[in-house]
């Protein structure tokens, strides 16, 4: 990986940063990767499918709100 700017790959201390912390120098939750890949598939799918009923729960709260406040 690659800094955005140039070709040159990002340094730490002047030495070459391997990928993974070139993810965490632009900013990548590397806990919770690391918490996902500890996971079992089936986990993983359980883990997605309550992030997606949270996710579409806040949406649909989200839109009853708006739904109530009238444009000017």
């Amino acid at each position: 990986m690659t800094d955005r700017n140039t070709d040159e790959p990002l340094t730490l201390n002047d030495k070459p940063m391997g990928a993974w912390e070139e993810a965490a120098a632009m900013g990548i939750g590397m806990r919770i990767l690391e918490y996902t890949l500890s996971l079992t598939p089936d986990e993983r799918l359980r883990f997605h499918d309550s992030k997606l009923k949270l996710f579409l729960m806040l949406e649909r709260r989200a839109g009853d709100f708006t739904d109530g406040v009238k444009s000017s």
